[in-house]
């Protein structure tokens, strides 16, 4: 199979194609055969299996990830919901309404909108950031096989720039000790490690950097630093 690169790729398409591993399954690798097993034995056909389980905090992180990549697309993905008192029956009867009103699309209530809003302005602060953004390549999709196993792979890195990987991640603490503990228990040097692969073969480009860019939950620090270096 010939590596494939695709430009604009919908997000929801890109999750879609479960022939091709991402690293949060192989991740489950990791842990034992049994828990990957268990996992593709639970999907039933799911529109985004990598999101299957997703968390307020990890939700949080997608709008906040689509604010800062996607900006004049996330109105065509996202309806920002009004408050509803759904103890009562107006309440609910309004809620309903909003959401088949906006059908097809997903909800974020007001409060996660607006923190997010402040998490992605706090990134678009930092100068590097923005210059990653304004001359970098956002969210192109790879696919590939991994010649020494088989293994059908996927990847799609927040942002390209030159020979520099860039990964958004929204965490509680952005100081060494807080980023570092958030890479070890989401693993994400495997992350990096597929995803500069998976430029080194569908793109036939030497990845020298992965570098992570961490913002804050709540006071909304946005640090960049180095992940990785080659060899990774």
């Amino acid at each position: 199979m010939t590596p494939i690169i695709i430009d604009n790729e919908p997000n929801e398409v890109y999750h879609s194609k479960l022939d091709f591993h991402s690293s949060t399954r192989l991740k489950l690798m990791k842990k034992s055969p049994l828990h990957f097993k268990n996992y593709l034995h639970d999907l039933e056909i799911p529109e985004d299996d990598d999101k299957k389980k997703e968390t307020k905090d990890m939700f949080l992180g997608t709008v906040t990830h689509s604010l800062v990549l996607e900006p004049k697309s996330f109105y065509n993905f996202y309806a920002i919901s009004p408050k509803f008192d759904k103890r009562t029956k107006v309440g609910k009867e309004d809620s309903e309404a909003f959401q088949f009103k906006n059908r097809g699309k997903v909800c974020v209530d007001k409060d996660m909108f607006e923190q997010a809003s402040k998490m992605s302005a706090s990134v678009l602060k930092n100068r590097k950031m923005l210059k990653w953004l304004n001359e970098g390549v956002i969210e192109q999709s790879m696919y590939w096989i991994d010649e020494l196993t088989g293994v059908k792979l996927r990847a799609r890195p927040d942002i390209r720039w030159k020979n520099i990987i860039i990964d958004l991640k929204t965490n509680g603490d952005a100081s060494p000790n807080g980023a570092a503990k958030s890479s070890a228990q989401f693993d994400y040097p495997l992350s990096a490690a597929q995803y500069t692969d998976g430029v080194d073969i569908c793109l036939n480009e030497k990845t020298e950097f992965y570098l992570f860019c961490f913002v804050e939950k709540v006071n909304r620090l946005t640090v960049c630093c180095t992940g990785c270096q080659r060899k990774i």
